[in-house]
Parts: structure tokens; sequence; C-alpha cells
């Protein structure tokens, strides 16, 4: 839908008529494989701003794939879809998406190329804390609360959201004094 290796492929559907696309994203379609299946409904001769049908599947806990695409489905124009990356997004999603790209400066810009891997804390068993040892720790004491921080863990960091967990990181400068 997205890598690069595959706008070939993307230029050459988009030149068929695409009748539906039913995209299973990263789920765990096949269980000792990571993929990213879909399935295409093509016949040949492209019409020009067709509408094709799309679902995004977001679970697997259905008994009929038919009925979930029946009640989850959604249209979107061909011409929608870009060459070096298609957003399966409604209308609606695709609009703010590109409000975003125009009145924005990409991450890789702002920090002029200097992307780094993140914080490795060497023991995560030790440094990163739930919520409950987070408040046990301040109520002990509550300058604690100046070495910890909320936590996102690269697998709670997905696209354009989060999902907090409630970690927090033990996070203690080189330069804090020792009472």
């Amino acid at each position: 839908m997205r890598a690069n290796y595959g706008e070939p492929l993307r230029k050459y559907l988009k030149q068929q008529d695409i009748h539906e696309i039913i995209d299973f994203g990263d789920l765990p379609v096949f269980q000792t494989a990571t993929t990213y299946p879909c399935i295409l409904l093509v016949s040949p001769n492209s019409k020009e701003d067709s509408l094709l049908k799309v679902t995004t599947v977001k679970s697997l806990d259905f008994e009929s794939l038919g009925v979930y695409v029946t009640e989850n489905h959604q249209s979107l124009k061909l011409s929608s879809l870009g060459d070096s990356g298609w957003n399966l997004g409604s209308e609606a999603e695709q609009n703010l998406l590109q409000k975003l790209k125009t009145n924005t400066v990409p991450l890789g810009e702002y920090v002029k190329g200097k992307i780094y891997y993140g914080i490795k804390t060497g023991l995560n068993e030790a440094f990163v804390i739930n919520e409950e040892t987070k408040d046990r720790l301040i109520k002990e004491d509550v300058s604690s609360a100046e070495v910890i921080n909320p936590f996102l863990s690269g697998k709670e960091i997905n696209r354009y959201m989060t999902t907090y967990t409630k970690n927090y990181l033990l996070f203690i400068p080189w330069h804090l004094h020792k009472p």
C-alpha cells in the first residue's frame, strides 16, 4: 500500500478497474509470519474516477468476512489513490491529512535529519515503572516527581495516535546533585 517498491504495482492497478480492497493491515492473519495482507477485486479496463469499496479490517474477531465488509466498508474515488502510496482513509481523513501535510514541517526537516533511536535504558525492569509504583515513590519522597516522566515505548506509538499504557521512566540526569 505504501512501500516504495510497490509503486510500479500501484500504477498498474490504477489502470485497471478496482472494485474492492479489503486491507488487513498488520493483523496476524498468518500466525507464523509477519505480513500485510489485503484482498483486491480487480478487472481490466479502468473507469476514470470510479468508486471502489474499501474495508480496513480492524479485528479478526468476526464470523464472516462478507458480513464484516458489508458492515464496515466505505467508498473511495480511484483518483484519490496516489502512485507514491495508497491511503485508504475516508475522504474527510484524507482532506485532514492533506491539510496537515500542507501546513506543517515534516519531523525530519524540523530536526535537520537528526532522528535518533530514542531512549535505551539498559534495563527496562529497573527504569520503566507503572502508575502504582510512581504514586508510591512520590508519596514516599515528593522530590521523586522530578525524575519520573511519562513514557511510551515504540509499540505504543501508532500512525496518527498513541496508546498510552501509563508507564513512567525514571530519568536521572547526570548532573543531578546527590543530597
